[in-house]
């Protein structure tokens, strides 16, 4: 049986559209019976639904069905009852098989066999029953019918679906009826060359829907059921019994299910709430969590809180939270996790996106457009190498094409958001992030990461792997795990952010992306190919770094090892880096470009560095070293910068500069203690820069001889720090 790939979302019409599969009526003589009376059919399906063995389509809201092996239908030759006929293979055609008198001519179906249905003058007196036996993640009791002169059935839909989905473990039945009375099963007359129906004798208004034979309960998962077509005046209703009583779940206003269509209904699961900011989804365990994404609405602002501490060591199998890529289909969430820990989040296989068969959100959340703030995640780890746009809490922050109601794109918030434990990692392909793998337009307010780091290719970060487009902020935020890039070109890997993206092949489409940093640190080692810094890997879009340090080491390794930083590895764009600092070693930087701040700045940017300093031993095997500067090919201005550490190059090292190789570069203000000058080659517009005898005591006094403001730093230890993080 063929398995369903999401849960049920909001009310959401398939329109299901006719396909045809050959003429209903055609010149072909039926094949002739065999030595023992028997006849032979072929059939298939003139319309997605049309039997009991659905699978359903997330992303075309359709179902589609195969024939199986054994199917009974009913086939009639003359008025009355009819004959019993036997699908010979599974699939899209299949052969039925049967006995019946072999010179008709018309012949006419009905599926499923009902010994009870007569035909009578091309209609088929028949009934849709009240009382529906439910199957898991397949339907029951659905009519198709079908005519022919030849030898060829194409089955019709006689009714339409509901599709439910059962999110708890104690659901003994479910009710369905239309606010207004209206009928939804009992006896019909159905032409069968049409599939249009009139109402016979005994009308329904109501149907059961009992669990599958031999259980109590129903599973969790999704089931169908079968109503007679029509217009919902006043929308309808679908009751779920339990224990303690029903719970009435109501699509209000007009509702129409036509013949050969899909209805998808709300979801019943223990999760209390509506999800309205005034009354919020309350997630209080486990279930309630893997339960959440059948709630939510693509409709409105969904508002989530949650109760409790909860433990995911149980689940091995997740389906992200916000699992599609579309944006018609991304869902905005406003999660507040009040200060509650999930922990042990760690789950073996993630699902793919509901519109793909080879991508995933692999993350909690997958994607959240919203807010999410006041979580704890302890203890997470994600061993999935083959994965992109990988993270711990949510793939996506923010979401290309999702927009407000004035078309502006939707701010998506983190705030106290949290990733802690010493066991908590994540390993991925590429665009990996302890917190978050990919933002657009987001903000970040005191959030931090613990996790370690690892992807095979490019842009990975210890709390963010990419910025992706929009505006990207970050106040306060943190991360001290390790980020290490595995693959000889992987790039782009920083301790809280790997980078931000440009595509400069298709520039044309290209969306402007703006990162700043105010008061942010890490603290991890990074590792990578080239384009790395304990802090930022690499910026193409404008960035401003501000009052914000890095002390891991960092190392280039592979075939490369190139534009490595302190602060920032490379910049392609705008970049201003003002109050920051760097303590650390930087190793093996092979062909050019590494800096105590900057890597490198290449053309076409402009690279502003007022008011920072760096203590780093940098040992490279080739060229442009620096203490504050790897390389400048393009506009750069050093200010006011302090430098210190022993610094190994083959050539081209300075103090300050490793190599300018345009005019327009400045270095004014500076200071070293190093026998080096302070630029290594190149023309630099030089001004008021001296080497100092004897180095600072310690950090905190170069910090202070650069009059940095003690509001935000405090300078009474040896080393700086953000008196944001103060208890």
């Amino acid at each position: 049986m063929k398995k369903f790939i999401s849960a049920a979302l909001v009310v959401a019409m398939a329109a299901a559209s006719c396909t045809s599969k050959g003429d209903l009526g055609n010149n072909n003589a039926p094949q002739q019976p065999a030595g023992d009376g028997t006849m032979t059919f072929s059939a298939d399906f003139a319309e997605p639904i049309a039997k009991a063995t659905p699978n359903y389509d997330e992303s075309a809201r359709s179902v589609t069905v195969l024939w199986q092996a054994n199917d009974k239908v009913g086939v009639y030759a003359t008025d009355g009852a009819p004959a019993e006929f036997t699908a010979s293979v599974a699939g899209e055609k299949t052969a039925l098989t049967g006995r019946t008198q072999p010179d008709a001519e018309t012949y006419y179906a009905m599926y499923p066999y009902d010994e009870n249905a007569t035909l009578t003058e091309g209609e088929i007196a028949t009934s849709l029953p009240a009382v529906q036996t439910a199957t898991k993640d397949a339907f029951a009791a659905h009519l198709a019918v079908a005519s022919t002169t030849g030898s060829s059935f194409s089955f019709q839909n006689v009714c339409g679906l509901v599709r439910v989905y059962v999110g708890c473990e104690h659901v003994t039945k479910i009710k369905f009826k239309g606010n207004s009375e209206e009928i939804v099963a009992g006896d019909i007359v159905v032409d069968a060359a049409t599939a249009k129906f009139s109402l016979g004798t005994t009308q329904e208004k109501e149907i059961t829907v009992t669990p599958p034979a031999g259980a109590e309960t129903f599973e969790t998962g999704a089931y169908y059921f079968s109503v007679l077509p029509q217009e919902f005046t006043q929308g309808f209703t679908v009751s779920y019994e339990t224990a303690d009583g029903f719970k009435e779940l109501r699509q209000a206003g007009k509702v129409t299910i036509p013949r050969s269509s899909l209805v998808v209904g709300k979801a019943f699961t223990d999760i209390l709430g509506v999800g309205t900011e005034a009354d919020p989804f309350v997630i209080k365990t486990v279930h309630d969590l893997c339960n959440l994404s059948a709630e939510l609405s693509t409709e409105n602002p969904n508002y989530v809180e949650l109760a409790n501490d909860i433990d995911m060591a149980e689940v091995e199998t997740w389906t992200p939270i916000n699992n599609d890529r579309r944006p018609e289909y991304v869902r905005e969430i406003h999660f507040n996790g009040n200060d509650f820990t999930i922990s042990n989040f760690a789950p073996t296989s993630v699902t793919v996106c509901e519109e793909t068969t080879d991508k995933t959100n692999a993350s909690l959340f997958g994607i959240i457009v919203g807010t999410c703030e006041n979580l704890i995640i302890e203890n997470a780890q994600l061993n999935l190498p083959n994965t992109s746009t990988t993270a711990i809490v949510a793939s996506y922050a923010g979401f290309i094409g999702v927009c407000d109601g004035e078309g502006e794109p939707v701010k998506t918030i983190f705030r106290n958001v949290h990733v802690t434990g010493t066991n908590s990692y994540v390993t991925a392909h590429k665009v990996v992030g302890g917190l978050v793998g990919s933002t657009y337009n987001a903000k970040f307010e005191q959030c931090s990461s613990s996790a370690s780091v690892t992807g095979s290719q490019y842009h990975n970060g210890g709390l963010v792997g990419r910025c992706e487009g929009g505006e990207n902020i970050f106040e306060e935020c943190f991360a001290t795990g390790s980020v290490n890039c595995t693959m000889s070109k992987g790039r782009c890997a920083g301790g809280l952010i790997g980078g931000d993206f440009v595509d400069t092949k298709n520039p044309e489409e290209q969306l402007d992306v703006q990162v700043t940093l105010t008061r942010c640190y890490a603290t991890g080692n990074v590792q990578c190919s080239y384009q790395a810094a304990a802090l930022v890997g690499c910026v193409r879009g404008t960035t401003i770094v501000q009052n914000s340090y890095a002390t891991g080491t960092v190392t280039g390794v592979l075939s490369q090892y190139k534009h490595l930083g302190g602060i920032v590895g490379a910049a392609y764009n705008e970049l201003s880096v003002e109050n920051c600092y760097y303590v650390g070693d930087i190793m093996s930087a092979k062909n050019e470009g590494a800096g105590g701040i900057v890597g490198l700045s290449a053309a076409d940017s402009d690279t502003e560095v007022k008011q920072c300093f760096a203590i780093t031993n940098i040992n490279s095997t080739s060229t442009a070293v620096g203490g504050i500067f790897g390389v400048a090919k393009s506009t750069a201005s050093i200010e006011n910068c302090y430098a210190t550490g022993t610094l190994t190059a083959s050539s081209k090292c300075g103090a300050i500069l490793g190599e300018s190789t345009v005019n327009d570069v400045s270095v004014s203000n500076c200071k070293y203690n190093s026998t080096l000058n302070a630029v290594g080659s190149g023309t630099v517009t030089e001004s008021s820069n001296s080497s100092l005898s004897q180095a600072y005591a310690n950090a905190s006094a170069i910090a202070s001889a650069l009059n940095w403001d003690t509001d935000v730093w405090n300078l009474s230890g040896s080393t700086p720090t953000l008196r944001c993080f103060e208890d």
